[in-house]
């Protein structure tokens, strides 16, 4: 609004404009009203005398509008929409799942962790349950030696008197390099008395064929669980000969009572002809042989055969170096290596080979071969003459295990 005393407003040129505003007088009762938001029109008119002072202000046409804008009531500006917009879910259709399959998933889920608890604590109760067991007890013992845990099998059970010089990890690895100890399962439990006998079979696997055997270990209660009466063998330790052959875990092998691990002997030749007999090879809780027994083994038999065919057949044929000590018929009057024929079968077909009990191994061959052919036989003259044969020859003859080829015929 102007005042009367203000002084004229002019442009640029000089040409007074006036200045007009609307009044509170000029407002049409239509636009008094907020719904109706008609802004007013000013018509300014341009001064015609440059002297006028008062400008003249017309009264504005307030113009009605044809509709009433949804705007004001709704508080949407820009829209022509006459009511609010509604809500719509913008997730795609394909990732859109039923709540009812949902909930089944998770039921699913809900009853497989139940099966999985509830399986693990019944399997935890039976594991502790059967290791509780005497039968359960030895099946622990013998793995910890199938480990080589020399120390744990031991604290199974109570160690009982004698040299502990062979209960040390390297011997105990010497016997599973002899047999490792493999599939041991628990044949029977019987009662005796307050203790339990276990019966067991376990497999010793090695270079050769897997060997089967069977034990009984004596078991004594302890608490709630069992434990070994004994969680060692009382082994009397001695040979029944090649004793300076033999050797474990590269030292010399202590004699006497020696407390020792169940499984295979440990104790190795120093020769591959020779070996423990198979009630000695295996050192049990059961029984234990004493003295330990010692042959031959397949290679040593065949090369000591080998050995006595070729000298008995140098022998009957004329070619050998010292024939004067080759075997001869069974006659007192026999010149000794005058005897020459041929055999039914070879020297070994029937020989009986065996190691003495000379601590150097020596092995013995004792052998009768059929033979046809002459010898030289001493008349009441002490002259020869030549006799025919037709019978029977005795061999004895004996050679070292380590070189069986050099055999030596023993005197007739």
């Amino acid at each position: 609004m102007s005042h009367p005393d203000d002084p004229p407003v002019t442009d640029g040129s000089g040409t007074a404009q006036a200045i007009s505003a609307a009044t509170p007088e000029s407002v049409t009762p239509e636009s008094a009203n907020p719904a109706s938001a008609v802004t007013p029109t000013v018509e300014t008119p341009t001064a015609t005398s440059p002297t006028a002072t008062s400008p003249t202000a017309t009264s504005p046409t307030a113009t009605s509008p044809t509709a009433t804008s949804p705007t004001a009531e709704y508080g949407y500006p820009g829209t022509s929409f006459s009511a609010p917009l509604p809500i719509v879910d913008a997730t795609p259709a394909s990732t859109l799942r039923p709540k009812r399959r949902l909930r089944g998933f998770y039921w699913v889920a809900v009853l497989g962790s139940v099966v999985l608890l509830v399986a693990g604590l019944v399997t935890a109760v039976i594991t502790y349950l059967d290791e509780g067991k005497a039968g359960g007890v030895v099946e622990r013992y013998f793995s910890a030696l199938s480990s080589g845990d020399a120390a744990a099998a031991l604290g199974f059970g109570t160690v009982p008197s004698g040299s502990r010089a062979m209960l040390t990890e390297p011997v105990l690895k010497a016997q599973l390099a002899r047999g490792h100890i493999g599939d041991v399962a628990v044949l029977a439990e019987s009662n005796v008395g307050s203790e339990t006998d276990v019966d067991v079979q376990y497999t010793l696997t090695s270079t050769g064929p897997p060997i089967t055997v069977t034990d009984t270990v004596a078991m004594v209660p302890s608490g709630r669980t069992w434990r070994l009466k004994s969680s060692a063998v009382p082994v009397q330790v001695s040979f029944t000969g090649a004793a300076n052959r033999i050797t474990v875990a590269g030292a010399t092998v202590p004699t006497g009572l020696q407390l020792m691990f169940p499984g295979a002997a440990p104790f190795v030749f120093d020769t591959k002809n020779l070996e423990l007999s198979p009630q000695s090879a295996v050192i049990r809780f059961l029984s234990m042989p004493s003295p330990l027994g010692v042959g031959l083994s397949n290679a040593g038999g065949t090369a000591v055969k080998a050995s006595l065919n070729q000298a008995f057949t140098a022998c009957i044929s004329g070619k050998a170096p010292a024939p004067a000590l080759c075997p001869a018929p069974n006659d007192p009057r026999a010149v000794p290596g005058t005897f020459k024929g041929v055999a039914s079968n070879p020297a070994s077909t029937n020989a009986m080979l065996s190691v003495s009990s000379d601590a150097d191994g020596i092995v013995l061959a004792n052998a009768t071969v059929p033979v046809t052919g002459t010898y030289s036989q001493l008349d009441f003259n002490n002259l020869p003459h030549l006799k025919q044969f037709i019978g029977s020859i005795t061999l004895n003859a004996q050679t070292l295990a380590g070189d069986p080829s050099q055999l030596v015929w023993e005197n007739q």
